[in-house]
């Protein structure tokens, strides 16, 4: 049985991917905003440097985060292709 039309064997690990590449960008700037108001002066307090530190540590984790998120749409990427290329010599694409 032939595919139907416009059937695209690689489209939902391409979805994946283009969804968590969107998530990695917003995760990698997540705590930005938070951090630049801690380093204004009108952050200056008895703990503001503890809350810089923590504030620091927290978009090093959340930019881990979003690098480990991009490794993972890459291989839905590859996963997209390959199904697109196995279906490609098959005809079935």
């Amino acid at each position: 049985m032939a595919p139907a039309p416009g059937y695209d064997p690689g489209a939902a690990d391409a979805l994946r991917a283009s969804r968590l590449r969107t998530l990695a960008a917003r995760i990698e700037t997540v705590v930005d905003p938070a951090l630049n108001a801690a380093r204004t002066e009108l952050w200056e307090c008895a703990n503001a440097d503890d809350v810089r530190e923590r504030l620091a540590a927290y978009q090093g984790a959340a930019r881990a985060a979003a690098r480990h998120l991009l490794q993972e749409a890459s291989s839905a990427d590859n996963d997209a292709r390959r199904k697109r290329d196995a279906a490609a010599v098959t005809g079935a694409y």
